[in-house]
């Protein structure tokens, strides 16, 4: 998941790939921003954690996704109220409900990667 410009695990998983120079590696993140954004906000992550050649190996993929706010930590829900409100109608650019923003089609290019 994608969470104030960083993903979740990308350290761990660099670190294990390290011992795999040359594998090709497709990460996928899932967040509530607009997806052609999130890439740009991840390359510094990226860069950072896959040096060199290793980077040019990494296909990284950005989804919406959807959030339960029954599941949320008192301090997310927070989060969540003040972004609502930062936003006039609790949409975002794209004018599609922050609560629920998924999309079985926008996989398909990671499926296609993967084949």
């Amino acid at each position: 998941s994608v969470y104030a410009g960083s993903m979740k695990g990308l350290k761990q998983i660099a670190e294990k790939l390290s011992s795999m120079p040359g594998k090709r590696i497709l990460l996928f993140a899932v967040g509530m921003s607009d997806p052609n954004k999130q890439p740009e906000a991840l390359a510094p992550a990226v860069e950072r954690l896959f040096p060199g050649d290793a980077k040019n190996n990494v296909q990284l993929f950005c989804f919406r996704g959807a959030v339960d706010e029954g599941r949320l930590s008192f301090g997310h829900k927070l989060i969540m109220k003040m972004i609502k409100k930062a936003t006039e109608s609790g949409k975002d650019s794209t004018g599609m409900n922050k609560a629920d923003a998924m999309s079985k089609e926008a996989i398909t290019p990671l499926l296609e990667a993967i084949r």
